[in-house]
């Protein structure tokens, strides 16, 4: 575990969490006795541990039986394992360090000191342990040595002598491939507990067959391979970062995936090809996937915002209508409407005559053929936040780029108090703040909803510099 979580500071693509995942429980004997433990149907595999104990046993007694008298007193009675217990500690306790400080400090440099650290601290602990005393500076070679092979087997994984990161299968070997934002879907188990025991339903990860789709994110994976990029760059670690697995499913019957960090608005352009398929829109809204809705018998709309305001529809006719006016809004999403970070104006859900809930899909701001519909139907004022229900707004620049949680109720007036603000209290405003608003991290300005039930306690949204009405900009810089 500790030599797959070192890998991915060195490779680019690395999908460290996918191995974890899907081997843990096999590669460790306690997890995976303890997985046993769980599970009515047992394999052959207890009896292999039962079998690993008494063979265990055999050995163990024998050597005690032939270990000379006088190793009695010594920490390790046979010489030859002295070697594998020393450098085996330092080894696990500099990739314990590399593992640390590489994903705390995130920089290559406290990467390398964590590395030194690790193997000097293990290093001196095991000898402590072997000689039973703190007088080993005598020793000091060993550890400068090992050391050394640890760094120049460090550097040959680093050039990627391997040719790991720029390994892109060719087009005419894919199957099938997986498009996600992590590999979790590929190493779920449909046997474990939540789904044989709680009842979850199992849904199997998705794997895109159409060319269009497929060409597509080979495109983005090849651009990928070329431009490799550091794990600890900060590039990938602000607001733009965000994680994208690749799964191929080739036709020699082999799986290659790779799990990539990156900054998601330089490879825009590359995302919006794949977005803007088909295939990618009916895996990204699996309302698109959906079957006979005939045994839904109602549908609850739920306003988003911090008062509730519902309404039913228990209309067949109306029913089966929505369901294809929102299918029409998600085919017809750009891909900057899709990835926006605007709050849905309401929530909507499909709910059967046993009290299911089969669908729950959300009613976006993006959805204009959904909002005409329920403007006709008389829904529309009822299942929304209008600018009516909104006492003011109050606006200020982020000072500090917090967090929205940061901010959350009580921190709020007080920044109200020591910023220049500014008070919307026209309704024509309200709605231009209403349809932009998001709730993006660390946005550039803090919006403070007063709501006319609870005008106390705002609820706080956001506004980045893209997305701020340009009214708000100007009175805010005079």
């Amino acid at each position: 575990m500790l030599l797959l979580s070192n890998l991915k500071f060195y490779w680019y693509g690395f999908p460290i969490d996918y191995y974890l995942n899907k081997s843990a429980e096999k590669l460790i004997p306690f997890l995976h006795a303890t997985e046993l433990m769980t599970k009515k149907n047992l394999t052959i595999s207890p009896w292999i541990y039962v079998i690993l104990i008494i063979i265990f046993y055999a050995i163990g007694y024998i050597a005690y039986k032939k270990r000379h008298i006088e190793a009695a007193t010594q920490s390790i009675s046979f010489k030859w394992v002295k070697p594998i217990f020393v450098y085996g500690v330092t080894t696990c306790a500099l990739l314990v360090g590399g593992v640390y400080f590489g994903s705390m400090q995130g920089t290559f440099g406290w990467m390398v000191f964590g590395y030194v650290l690790g193997a000097l601290i293990g290093y001196i602990v095991a000898q402590v342990i072997l000689h039973k005393t703190w007088r080993i500076a005598k020793y000091w070679k060993g550890y400068v040595i090992s050391l050394a092979i640890f760094f120049a087997i460090g550097a040959f994984v680093h050039i990627d002598a391997f040719g790991y990161e720029s390994k892109v299968p060719a087009l005419n070997e894919v199957e099938s491939v997986y498009f996600e934002e992590g590999t979790y879907l590929i190493t779920e188990d449909p046997t474990s507990e939540q789904y044989t025991e709680y009842g979850n339903e199992y849904v199997p990860p998705y794997y895109y067959t159409s060319q269009e789709a497929v060409e597509a994110i080979h495109r983005l994976h090849e651009q990928l391979a070329k431009n490799p990029v550091s794990m600890t760059s900060k590039d990938i670690q602000g607001d733009e970062g965000r994680t994208v697995a690749i799964a191929y499913k080739l036709k020699n019957g082999k799986t290659l995936v790779r799990e990539y960090e990156l900054n998601f608005k330089a490879y825009h352009p590359l995302y919006k090809k794949i977005a803007e398929t088909k295939e990618f829109k009916e895996n990204f809204n699996p309302f698109l996937r959906s079957g006979d809705m005939s045994d839904v018998t109602n549908v609850q709309i739920t306003s988003d915002g911090q008062i509730s305001k519902q309404a039913s529809i228990r209309n067949p006719e109306d029913i089966k209508a929505l369901a294809e006016i929102l299918k029409t809004s998600m085919k017809n999403e750009t891909f900057e409407e899709m990835y926006s970070e605007r709050g849905p104006w309401a929530y909507i859900d499909f709910n059967t005559g046993q009290g299911k809930n089969k669908q729950h899909v959300t009613w976006e701001k993006s959805y204009d053929e959904v909002s005409d519909w329920l403007k006709k139907k008389g829904l529309y004022n009822k299942v929304r936040v209008l600018p009516e229900d909104i006492e003011k707004i109050v606006v200020l620049k982020n000072p500090h780029q917090h967090e929205i949680d940061f901010y959350a109720d009580e921190e709020f007036p007080s920044l109200v108090e020591s910023e220049k603000t500014i008070e919307v209290k026209n309704n024509d405003q309200k709605e231009e703040i209403l349809e932009t608003v998001s709730w993006a991290s660390n946005g550039a300005y803090l919006v403070g909803i007063y709501y006319k039930e609870d005008p106390s306690t705002p609820e706080i949204q956001e506004f980045t510099e893209e997305t701020v009405p340009d009214f708000i900009k100007e009175k805010l810089l005079k």
